[in-house]
């Protein structure tokens, strides 16, 4: 349990920049749960499970990833363990039924297991089939006690605002539960067709509570018009901006009418395509971000004062970085471009976890017995991470200034391609509309 409350502290407060978490309804925690989270970024989904719930759940992770004895060690002691696949090798197959054993009698003591029903992550976000494992266990269970134990599974949606980077952003949303016990009727009489009943009410309710982005020829199409056109609506309806549960009913309305319009005007599809990739990749050239294109203009008098007050407190940050420099940028150097680039953020995670705290304890051994007074001493230890917070939170907004400064600075010298690209965006933005209010 203190690991745990160690991780929620680096997950939730140092790693991501805001976590936003929705519940439909309460979550049964005195009842056998099954939570059934979409599969995106390797281990950081299970760990969004794991810092955003009650209690100690277990979880099933593909066993590939235990193939390093080190890495094995720390996800067993985390209460993850593996499930394996054909292209694990057919004779391992046969280790699931031992596996699929011991998270059966996990539930029937009423405690609580995650499985990631798509089987494997995907860099796209789209829900893709399921496997059958998570209903095997599911209905198991519930055969073994007659379907009186109350097991449900929760179906979780978590979507990131950027898979790769630290401080972004992470939205969680547990839906309805859906109770086995409804489904005994049908299982008594066809245990195949109550599991493929089960695996489509989870599906249809994974779809509903994700970006489940389908087409693959428009699909950096569909991202780019999420990133361009629900910041404009945010800020034309007057929402709050860092509501991310209101900008997701944006995204999938937006989702579902585009989808009606490629559907039903595919000529048309194709030219807001054209010029969406044409946006992109101008703004990528120019190194500018679409929020930016918000106004037309920003106010120098904001800037300034703002770059005065950053300026003012950048003692603070330096000594915040002199601090955290290392702890920092390691984790960055050491994994720059894994093979599997969804793991580069939970390698990430895992190594600043770790590193952070022994850097803290060698950091407090070398420089404490050289204080002279023994409150300074609790106050520099007790400081340390809150420099590091600040450190975070200061270097995040002073990039924020600068893309400000840089966009102001090329408006006001009329620069040809941002004032293209300000056109291109509006265009953009009147086809949106119009795919809006064609398709409801």
């Amino acid at each position: 349990m203190l690991l745990k409350f160690y991780f929620k502290i680096v997950h939730n407060l140092f790693f991501y920049r805001k976590i936003e978490i929705k519940i439909n309804k309460d979550i049964p925690y005195e009842r056998p749960i099954i939570f059934a989270p979409n599969h995106q970024n390797a281990l950081m989904d299970p760990l969004a499970v794991i810092a955003t719930t009650k209690g100690q759940s277990i979880f099933l992770a593909r066993a590939d990833i235990f193939k390093n004895p080190r890495i094995a060690s720390i996800l067993y002691y985390i209460k993850i363990l593996p499930v394996y696949r054909m292209r694990d090798g057919i004779t391992n197959l046969q280790k699931n039924d031992e596996v699929f054993d011991r998270m059966v009698d996990i539930l029937k003591q009423k405690k609580h297991i995650c499985i990631l029903p798509e089987g494997n992550h995907d860099k796209y976000r789209r829900l893709r089939p399921l496997a059958k494992g998570l209903f095997r266990i599911a209905f198991k269970t519930e055969e073994d006690l007659d379907f009186k134990s109350g097991l449900c599974i929760i179906p979780v949606g978590i979507d990131y605002s950027d898979f790769y980077k630290a401080q972004t952003k992470l939205l969680l949303q547990f839906g309805d539960p859906i109770y086995l016990a409804d489904y005994k009727g049908i299982y008594d009489e066809n245990p195949q067709k109550a599991i493929l009943a089960v695996k489509n009410e989870l599906s249809k309710r994974m779809s509903e509570l994700m970006i489940d982005i389908q087409t693959e020829e428009y699909y950096d199409c569909y991202m780019a018009a999420r990133e361009i056109y629900t910041n404009s609506q945010c800020r034309n309806m007057k929402r709050e901006k860092g509501n991310l549960a209101e900008k997701f009913i944006l995204d999938k309305k937006l989702i579902k009418n585009l989808n009606t319009f490629k559907d039903e005007q595919p000529m048309k599809m194709d030219g807001l395509n054209e010029r969406v990739m044409s946006y992109m990749e101008g703004l990528t050239q120019i190194r500018l971000r679409d929020w930016l294109f918000n106004k037309d203009r920003y106010s120098l008098f904001p800037i300034v004062v703002e770059s005065i007050l950053l300026l003012l407190i950048s003692p603070i940050f330096l000594y915040g970085l002199l601090h955290h420099y290392l702890p920092y940028k390691i984790p960055v150097w050491m994994f720059k471009a894994p093979k599997d680039p969804q793991f580069t953020t939970s390698f990430r995670f895992a190594t600043f976890a770790l590193l952070i705290l022994f850097y803290y304890i060698l950091l407090f051994g070398i420089v404490l017995p050289f204080l002279p007074f023994w409150w300074l001493r609790i106050a520099y230890a007790l400081s340390m991470p809150l420099f590091g917070y600040f450190t975070i939170k200061y270097y995040s907004r002073a990039k924020k200034l600068w893309g400000k400064w840089r966009y102001t600075i090329l408006k006001k010298r009329k620069e040809t391609r941002i004032e293209d690209l300000s056109r291109l965006r509006k265009e953009i933005l009147t086809l949106l509309d119009h795919v809006m209010q064609q398709t409801g």
